[in-house]
């Protein structure tokens, strides 16, 4: 048996994280493999749905951890993620995630406040996305 049979089969049954492709998190901004993260979309009505992988349109990809949701709305990721203006409720989007408000996998990144007001990052530079 080759490794290519082995790589298919791991592809196949998940028993290799590796053999999914890697996205990154709106919220924490940190690479994961796919099968890991909960890929989000808007309908064409503008509501923010989640749990298809293969939906047509535009996708973002989430931890399934709040603390990565609160990052990202008060970030506005979901806005540059669906290049389009969009008001997402995080604890509503929460709640029909069916997440526990205690769960936070992703909370803690280093070089970030956890909850930082004053639009500054760790180094006491402006947030900025064009650097």
């Amino acid at each position: 048996m080759s490794n290519t049979c082995a790589s298919t089969r791991a592809q196949r049954t998940g028993d290799d994280a590796s053999a999914f492709p890697v996205r990154t998190c709106v919220g924490c901004r940190q690479q994961a493999p796919s099968s890991t993260l909960v890929r989000l979309r808007v309908t064409h009505d503008g509501a923010l749905t989640f749990g298809d992988r293969v939906a047509t349109g535009r996708g973002a990809w989430i931890h399934p951890d709040p603390a990565c949701i609160r990052r990202a709305a008060k970030r506005g990721a979901f806005a540059r993620a669906f290049r389009r203006s969009i008001a997402c409720d995080a604890a509503g989007l929460i709640a029909d995630m069916g997440l526990d408000v205690a769960q936070t996998a992703c909370s803690e990144i280093p070089g970030e406040a956890a909850d930082s007001e004053s639009g500054l990052e760790a180094d006491g530079h402006p947030m900025s996305s064009q650097r």
